[in-house]
């Protein structure tokens, strides 16, 4: 830990602090589906409900994401992470006084205001401090798929220890009050740094031209990946509790981080080393949509379907955020970047939406398929273009 003059700790220098900020924040928030879909599906909400709940988290992320466009945060970093987990910690809280649906929407709502504010802040100290963005968004989606491993595990042992379901509440909701507490205590304000922005010439067309089709290739790919993510969190938790296999799940979530833990910051750096991000977020979403196959062609329950699905959703996830943040911070300018940011999320939710009101799975393939070869389709006419923005 890093000491400041004065003795105190310095949040500006301090890694462990933030790392530690994104590993709660995270544990919380990725618990949220399948805490629901485990204590209320076929009780207090319908199966049905809960596909709208999970496409309603999607959406309420754009939509609160507007505030960060007009928030002054950089003086303030600290007193939003702590806002963000307050938030975070009621959305527990109401669940735990109310499983209605209309309480569990609240929950969601105070849960994604709460990830707005967290993500804008924390999004914006690794911009002004990182030498090295790649590297710093990859190392912080490792520590959060950390804590995405650990959360299905304690909501397993809550369903077979007495009062589960309030004792896990009560926890996570101590666990984002130590957060609180360390930020409140320790943090300082991170000042504005002159770390160099992307600088890009608007003016050309050439670069126009790349600069749209870049604008579609990250929309259709955000739109693929919210499919493939929504199968994951939602769908897969569903599919478990009709055929009573909801012990499954932390092991799948395990075996998801435990890959993204070894393989992220190394398998990322490599292969957008040889072929850039752009082809690598291409190629990820491509192997996904070939693993998804087995699960999306069968009905029933068969394990080894479950083990190719998330063999695929561990690849797009090692690159979907990382190199979608690259991409954007790297050739656009600041402005442009937070557009675009929010942007993502739009059509992140527009995939959700679209994942979530189609029923039959094979119609889910044809448009999985339909959205990776328009992609491809891009990729192939921006390629000189795409190549040299990729440098």
């Amino acid at each position: 830990m890093a000491l400041s003059k004065h003795g105190a700790f310095d949040f500006r220098r301090s890694e462990l602090a933030l790392n530690l900020c994104f590993f709660i924040n995270a544990f919380g928030s990725t618990m949220l589906i399948p805490f629901i879909v485990f204590y209320t599906m076929n009780g207090s909400v319908s199966e049905q409900q809960v596909e709208l709940l999970g496409a309603m988290k999607f959406w309420l992320l754009p939509f609160f994401s507007v505030i960060g466009l007009f928030l002054a945060l950089e003086k303030r970093i600290n007193k939003y992470l702590i806002a963000g987990l307050v938030l975070k910690s009621s959305a527990f809280f109401v669940i735990m006084v109310s499983q209605q649906f209309y309480a569990l929407c609240v929950a969601l709502s105070l849960n994604a205001l709460g990830g707005v504010l967290f993500s804008t802040a924390s999004a914006l100290y690794i911009k002004q401090t990182s030498h090295d963005i790649a590297h710093s968004f990859s190392l912080r989606f490792t520590i959060a798929n950390m804590a995405a491993a650990i959360s299905p595990i304690f909501i397993v042992l809550s369903q077979k220890a007495p009062h589960g379901f309030y004792a896990l509440s009560i926890g996570v909701m101590v666990l984002y009050a130590v957060g609180m507490g360390l930020f409140w205590a320790f943090a300082r304000s991170v000042a504005p740094t002159s770390a160099p922005q992307a600088t890009t010439d608007c003016k050309n067309p050439q670069n126009t031209i790349a600069q749209i089709g870049i604008v579609l290739f990250l929309a259709l790919s955000s739109m693929a990946f919210a499919i493939f993510y929504y199968t994951f969190e939602v769908g897969v938790p569903i599919h478990l509790t009709n055929f009573d296999k909801k012990a499954i799940f932390p092991y799948l979530i395990g075996l998801n981080t435990l890959a993204i833990v070894l393989l992220q910051i190394k398998l990322y750096k490599i292969t957008t080393s040889k072929i850039g991000n752009f082809y690598a977020l291409l190629l990820s979403l491509a192997c996904c949509f070939l693993l998804y196959l087995p699960f999306l062609s069968h009905e029933d329950f068969r394990l080894l379907p479950l083990f190719s699905l998330v063999v695929g959703i561990t690849m797009v996830e090692i690159f979907y955020s990382t190199a979608l943040d690259v991409i954007i911070v790297n050739h656009f300018s600041k402005k442009a970047a937070k557009y675009l940011l929010n942007l993502a999320h739009v059509f992140v939710a527009i995939g959700v939406t679209i994942a979530s009101l189609i029923d039959n799975k094979n119609t889910l393939i044809y448009v999985l398929f339909a959205l990776i070869f328009a992609i491809v389709c891009i990729c192939i006419k921006l390629r000189p273009k795409a190549a040299r923005l990729d440098k």
